[in-house]
């Protein structure tokens, strides 16, 4: 099974310190983040997502896991 393995030097990032809104990393890996994912799906409102994305069995488990790929991705950079 496919997991998210932020895990570097056996501890885990500290990317949201004490606030999260106050972490210039948190808003760069979230604005990249966003911008990949809507460059890849065309959108980033659910709404559109499920009219051209979701499959019909699967539901957004695909745009799911993609998402969690992409943000993995963008996270390795900051490390």
């Amino acid at each position: 099974m496919w997991h998210i393995n932020w895990k570097s030097n056996g501890t885990w990032p500290n990317f949201a310190e004490n606030k999260p809104t106050n972490n210039d990393k948190v808003k760069s890996v979230t604005k990249e983040w966003l911008n990949i994912f809507e460059n890849k799906f065309g959108n980033i409102n659910c709404r559109e997502l499920k009219e051209n994305h979701r499959h019909p069995e699967f539901g957004c488990k695909a745009i799911i896991l993609e998402a969690s790929e992409l943000l993995e991705q963008v996270i390795s950079k900051y490390l």
